[in-house]
């Protein structure tokens, strides 16, 4: 099944309060709960783009696929890349027990993967 996952970007953003910042960047409270709890059946495309401009990211960032139990899945289906670990931790919890000198690592490399854009 296909489904828009918005709580991953979020939290890989660093976003702990879903709803609040949804509601504060302009999504009706109706569409900001929906989103937060993966209830969204169906998505105009201006919401998905405003989505997208929000929180920087594609469309594909946003949509998860679990195949269904009786689904026959070949191997090379192209929705593979859309599984998704679920398990996505915000950057502020990974580094916060870190030493110092394994965070200039990890500032570096950010800067690195930031300047590669």
């Amino acid at each position: 099944m296909l489904y828009l996952n918005v709580g991953r970007v979020l939290n890989l953003r660093g976003i702990v309060k879903w709803f609040s910042y949804l509601h504060k960047n302009g999504f009706i409270r109706s569409t900001a709960a929906s989103l937060v709890s993966n209830k969204v059946y169906q998505i105009r495309f201006s919401l998905l783009e405003q989505l997208c401009l929000l929180l920087n990211c594609t469309p594909n960032d946003l949509f998860q696929w679990q195949p269904d139990e009786h689904q026959k899945v070949t191997e090379n289906v192209a929705l593979k890349v859309l599984i998704r670990d679920n398990s996505a931790l915000v950057i502020s919890q990974i580094v916060k027990d870190m030493p110092i000198e394994k965070l200039e690592r990890v500032k570096e490399l950010l800067k690195q993967l930031k300047d590669e854009e």
